[in-house]
Protein backbone atom coordinates (compact mmCIF):
# COMPACT_ATOMS: atom_id res chain seq x y z
CA UNK A 1 0.00 0.00 0.00
CA UNK A 2 2.79 2.47 0.91
CA UNK A 3 4.61 1.53 -2.32
CA UNK A 4 1.49 2.41 -4.39
CA UNK A 5 1.09 5.70 -2.54
CA UNK A 6 4.71 6.65 -3.24
CA UNK A 7 4.20 5.76 -6.89
CA UNK A 8 1.10 8.00 -7.20
CA UNK A 9 2.79 10.87 -5.34
CA UNK A 10 5.80 10.56 -7.66
CA UNK A 11 3.57 10.44 -10.76
CA UNK A 12 1.60 13.48 -9.55
CA UNK A 13 4.81 15.44 -9.00
CA UNK A 14 6.09 14.46 -12.46
CA UNK A 15 2.77 15.51 -14.04
CA UNK A 16 2.87 18.89 -12.29
CA UNK A 17 6.45 19.43 -13.44
CA UNK A 18 5.52 18.66 -17.05
CA UNK A 19 2.55 21.04 -16.90
CA UNK A 20 4.76 23.87 -15.58
CA UNK A 21 7.35 23.17 -18.29
CA UNK A 22 4.69 23.21 -21.03
CA UNK A 23 3.16 26.43 -19.68
CA UNK A 24 6.60 28.04 -19.53
CA UNK A 25 7.41 26.95 -23.10
CA UNK A 26 4.02 28.23 -24.31
CA UNK A 27 4.59 31.59 -22.62
CA UNK A 28 8.03 31.94 -24.23
CA UNK A 29 6.67 30.72 -27.55
CA UNK A 30 3.84 33.26 -27.58
CA UNK A 31 6.21 36.14 -26.71
CA UNK A 32 8.46 35.12 -29.59
CA UNK A 33 5.52 34.67 -31.96
CA UNK A 34 4.65 38.33 -31.33
CA UNK A 35 8.00 39.29 -32.90
CA UNK A 36 7.14 37.63 -36.22
CA UNK A 37 6.77 40.13 -39.04
CA UNK A 38 8.10 43.02 -36.96
CA UNK A 39 11.17 45.21 -37.54
CA UNK A 40 14.14 44.71 -35.22
CA UNK A 41 17.86 45.50 -35.30
CA UNK A 42 20.78 43.14 -34.85
CA UNK A 43 22.04 43.65 -31.30
CA UNK A 44 25.49 42.19 -32.06
CA UNK A 45 27.66 41.44 -35.08
CA UNK A 46 26.58 38.11 -36.60
CA UNK A 47 28.93 35.86 -38.61
CA UNK A 48 27.78 33.38 -41.19
CA UNK A 49 29.15 31.13 -43.92
CA UNK A 50 25.68 30.20 -45.14
CA UNK A 51 22.92 32.69 -44.24
CA UNK A 52 20.39 29.85 -44.00
CA UNK A 53 22.47 27.92 -41.43
CA UNK A 54 23.89 30.17 -38.73
CA UNK A 55 24.60 27.99 -35.67
CA UNK A 56 23.80 29.54 -32.28
CA UNK A 57 27.26 28.31 -31.24
CA UNK A 58 28.42 31.66 -32.68
CA UNK A 59 31.28 30.57 -34.95
CA UNK A 60 33.38 33.40 -36.35
CA UNK A 61 33.90 32.45 -39.97
CA UNK A 62 32.62 33.87 -43.22
CA UNK A 63 30.80 37.16 -43.66
CA UNK A 64 29.73 39.68 -41.06
CA UNK A 65 26.20 41.03 -40.68
CA UNK A 66 26.88 44.25 -38.73
CA UNK A 67 25.35 45.31 -35.45
CA UNK A 68 22.33 47.63 -35.92
CA UNK A 69 21.34 46.08 -39.25
CA UNK A 70 17.59 46.57 -39.68
CA UNK A 71 15.88 43.20 -40.11
CA UNK A 72 12.37 41.82 -40.36
CA UNK A 73 11.72 38.81 -38.13
CA UNK A 74 10.33 35.78 -39.94
CA UNK A 75 9.27 32.46 -38.48
CA UNK A 76 10.07 31.61 -34.86
CA UNK A 77 10.39 27.89 -34.30
CA UNK A 78 11.52 25.73 -31.41
CA UNK A 79 14.93 25.17 -33.03
CA UNK A 80 15.38 28.18 -35.33
CA UNK A 81 14.70 31.87 -35.98
CA UNK A 82 14.43 33.33 -39.48
CA UNK A 83 14.83 36.96 -40.49
CA UNK A 84 15.52 39.05 -43.60
CA UNK A 85 17.65 42.13 -44.13
CA UNK A 86 16.94 45.18 -46.31
CA UNK A 87 18.18 43.29 -49.41
CA UNK A 88 15.65 40.50 -48.72
CA UNK A 89 18.39 37.99 -47.89
CA UNK A 90 16.88 35.38 -45.60
CA UNK A 91 18.91 34.25 -42.59
CA UNK A 92 18.25 31.36 -40.23
CA UNK A 93 19.77 31.00 -36.78
CA UNK A 94 19.84 27.28 -36.02
CA UNK A 95 19.60 26.69 -32.27
CA UNK A 96 22.24 24.14 -31.32
CA UNK A 97 20.72 23.09 -28.01
CA UNK A 98 23.81 21.36 -26.56
CA UNK A 99 25.80 24.59 -27.00
CA UNK A 100 22.91 26.92 -26.15
CA UNK A 101 21.15 25.65 -23.00
CA UNK A 102 19.18 28.87 -22.49
CA UNK A 103 15.52 29.72 -23.22
CA UNK A 104 14.75 30.74 -26.81
CA UNK A 105 13.50 34.15 -25.70
CA UNK A 106 16.82 34.90 -24.00
CA UNK A 107 18.71 33.75 -27.09
CA UNK A 108 16.49 35.90 -29.33
CA UNK A 109 17.17 38.94 -27.14
CA UNK A 110 20.90 38.33 -27.46
CA UNK A 111 20.66 38.67 -31.23
CA UNK A 112 17.93 41.29 -31.73
CA UNK A 113 16.73 44.59 -30.29
CA UNK A 114 13.59 46.64 -30.95
CA UNK A 115 15.77 49.77 -31.15
CA UNK A 116 19.27 50.42 -32.44
CA UNK A 117 22.12 49.78 -30.04
CA UNK A 118 23.62 53.09 -28.91
CA UNK A 119 27.21 52.99 -30.16
CA UNK A 120 27.77 56.73 -29.69
CA UNK A 121 30.89 57.56 -27.74
CA UNK A 122 29.22 60.82 -26.67
CA UNK A 123 26.97 58.78 -24.38
CA UNK A 124 29.93 57.05 -22.73
CA UNK A 125 29.13 53.61 -24.16
CA UNK A 126 32.32 52.93 -26.13
CA UNK A 127 35.60 54.71 -26.78
CA UNK A 128 37.04 55.30 -30.28
CA UNK A 129 39.17 52.13 -30.23
CA UNK A 130 36.20 50.03 -29.13
CA UNK A 131 34.06 51.50 -31.91
CA UNK A 132 36.74 50.58 -34.50
CA UNK A 133 36.89 47.02 -33.15
CA UNK A 134 33.10 46.68 -33.10
CA UNK A 135 32.95 47.84 -36.73
CA UNK A 136 35.72 45.40 -37.73
CA UNK A 137 34.32 42.57 -35.61
CA UNK A 138 37.54 42.13 -33.65
CA UNK A 139 38.54 41.88 -29.99
CA UNK A 140 41.48 43.84 -28.57
CA UNK A 141 43.10 44.36 -25.19
CA UNK A 142 41.39 47.12 -23.22
CA UNK A 143 37.86 46.53 -24.55
CA UNK A 144 34.98 46.38 -22.06
CA UNK A 145 32.80 43.28 -21.79
CA UNK A 146 29.94 45.23 -23.39
CA UNK A 147 32.19 46.12 -26.37
CA UNK A 148 33.31 42.48 -26.76
CA UNK A 149 29.68 41.36 -26.91
CA UNK A 150 28.83 44.04 -29.49
CA UNK A 151 31.85 43.08 -31.63
CA UNK A 152 31.77 39.30 -31.26
CA UNK A 153 28.39 38.33 -29.85
CA UNK A 154 27.87 36.21 -26.76
CA UNK A 155 30.16 33.27 -26.02
CA UNK A 156 28.42 29.87 -26.29
CA UNK A 157 26.60 29.47 -22.99
CA UNK A 158 27.47 25.79 -22.43
CA UNK A 159 31.13 26.76 -21.84
CA UNK A 160 30.55 30.29 -20.50
CA UNK A 161 27.28 30.00 -18.56
CA UNK A 162 27.81 33.34 -16.82
CA UNK A 163 29.29 36.56 -18.15
CA UNK A 164 30.83 36.97 -14.70
CA UNK A 165 33.01 33.96 -15.53
CA UNK A 166 36.62 34.56 -16.57
CA UNK A 167 37.71 33.70 -19.22
CA UNK A 168 35.03 33.60 -21.93
CA UNK A 169 35.42 30.80 -24.47
CA UNK A 170 34.61 31.45 -28.15
CA UNK A 171 34.79 29.25 -31.26
CA UNK A 172 36.32 30.31 -34.57
CA UNK A 173 35.01 27.06 -36.08
CA UNK A 174 34.04 23.55 -34.98
CA UNK A 175 37.69 22.69 -34.49
CA UNK A 176 39.23 25.94 -33.26
CA UNK A 177 38.51 27.95 -30.13
CA UNK A 178 40.11 30.69 -28.05
CA UNK A 179 39.65 32.50 -24.74
CA UNK A 180 39.07 36.12 -23.81
CA UNK A 181 40.54 37.01 -20.40
CA UNK A 182 39.39 40.02 -18.39
CA UNK A 183 40.92 42.04 -15.60
CA UNK A 184 38.88 44.77 -13.90
CA UNK A 185 36.16 44.39 -16.55
CA UNK A 186 38.51 44.97 -19.52
CA UNK A 187 40.13 42.52 -21.92
CA UNK A 188 43.61 41.67 -20.63
CA UNK A 189 44.48 38.89 -23.07
CA UNK A 190 43.06 36.91 -25.99
CA UNK A 191 44.40 33.44 -26.81
CA UNK A 192 44.92 29.97 -25.39
CA UNK A 193 43.83 28.87 -21.92
CA UNK A 194 47.42 28.70 -20.64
Amino acid sequence: MIGKMKFFVWMGALGALLMVSRASFAANGSALKEAEGKTYYTAVNIWYEDPKEIPSTNYHKGQLLPINTQVKIGTMRKNSFTFTDGDNVEYTIQIVRKHTPIPNEELFNRYFSRTKIDLGQFFGKFNKDELKNIEAGTIAVGMSKRAVIAAYGYPPSHMTPSLEKNPWKYWESRFSNFYVFFKDGKVSRVGNAE
